[in-house]
Order: structure tokens, then C-alpha cells, then sequence
């Protein structure tokens, strides 16, 4: 009995920002020549399930989804561009994401931040 393949059903980021070419970013992701700790960070950044204060507080985990350093909303967002050494963390990401993409860190704008809002 010949059975019908299902297509794979896009992901919830790939849903949520349909414009961003995935087939590349995934082919990069996996391609990477970095630590699978690195690769495994990234890849909790891409899908948006990095342990956050905000995602904790959502599912009762946390007693407030505010930052414990500076007392905003913890979000993905936050926490890698904007408490503590955020700048220096998004200077960090744009390079490895240069590095997935094959480009110069200047060719990653500054606005691709708001991707993980």
C-alpha cells in the first residue's frame, strides 16, 4: 500500500519571519566549524527557546519575568543586546553569523537585533 509523503511542516520561526531565506541559515548552521555547544546556543536562539526570565515567568517557573541586573523584561532580545555586555554579545553574534553567512561582520545591519524580539 503506497502511502502519501506529508509535507514538513515550516517551523514556528520560519512562520513568524517568512522572508529570511531558512535553507541558507539552516545549511550554515549545520555547515559551521564551531564547538557543538556553540551550535546548540545558536540554534536555541534561531527557534527562540533560550531559558529566558520572560519564558520561565510564562510557564510558572519564575516568580517575575524581569532581569535580575537591571530589572527590564528578560527576553531574548535583552539579554543579547542590551543589559550587561549585551553590545559586546551582538558584536560576538554578528560575527558568527557572518561566519554562517560567509560575509564581513559589517554586512550583518545592526537592525537584525530586532529579530529576536
Amino acid at each position: 500500500m503506497a502511502s502519501a509523503a506529508t509535507p514538513a511542516r515550516p517551523c514556528r520561526v520560519e512562520m513568524l519571519h517568512p522572508n529570511v531565506d531558512w535553507h541558507r541559515i539552516w545549511s550554515n548552521l549545520h555547515t559551521a566549524w564551531v564547538p557543538d555547544t556553540v551550535r546548540s546556543q545558536w540554534y536555541m536562539a534561531i527557534h527562540d527557546i533560550l531559558p529566558t526570565k520572560e519564558h520561565l515567568h510564562r510557564i510558572a517557573l519564575a516568580d517575575t519575568p524581569h532581569c535580575t541586573n537591571c530589572g527590564q523584561i528578560d527576553t531574548l532580545s535583552h539579554r543579547l543586546i542590551d543589559c550587561g555586555a549585551g553590545k559586546k554579545m551582538w558584536r560576538w553574534t554578528q560575527g558568527h553569523l557572518a561566519t554562517m553567512l560567509r560575509t564581513h561582520p559589517y554586512c550583518i545591519p545592526d537592525d537584525w537585533r530586532n529579530f529576536f524580539d
